[in-house]
C-alpha cells in the first residue's frame, strides 16, 4: 500500500493525509489529500496497467492524463470531491 500512496501522492502533486478503504477495509481506496481533496484509488488487476496507460499517454504528449489531472486539481479548487 505504501508504493500505491508514494504513486499517487506523485501523481497528484499533493501529500496523503489519510485513506481508507471503501469495501470492508480494503481496495478501492478513498485518499484525502492536504489541499483537502479526495480522489479513490482503486486496486487490483487492472491497476497497474491503467497507471502504465496514463504514464504512456503523459509521456507522448497525450492530454487525456494531464486532463484527469487538471479536473482533479479544479474539483478541489472549486471544494469538491475530484
Amino acid at each position: 500500500m505504501e508504493a500505491a500512496l508514494a504513486w499517487a501522492e506523485s501523481a497528484v502533486g499533493q501529500r496523503v493525509v489519510d485513506s481508507r478503504g471503501l469495501r470492508e477495509g480494503g481496495a478501492p481506496w478513498l485518499l484525502r489529500f492536504d489541499d483537502g481533496a479526495e480522489a479513490v484509488l482503486r486496486g487490483g488487476d487492472g491497476f497497474d496497467t491503467e497507471v502504465a496507460a496514463l504514464r504512456l499517454a503523459e509521456e507522448n504528449g497525450d492530454p487525456g492524463a494531464e486532463a484527469h489531472r487538471g479536473r482533479r486539481r479544479a474539483d478541489a479548487a472549486d471544494g469538491g470531491g475530484g
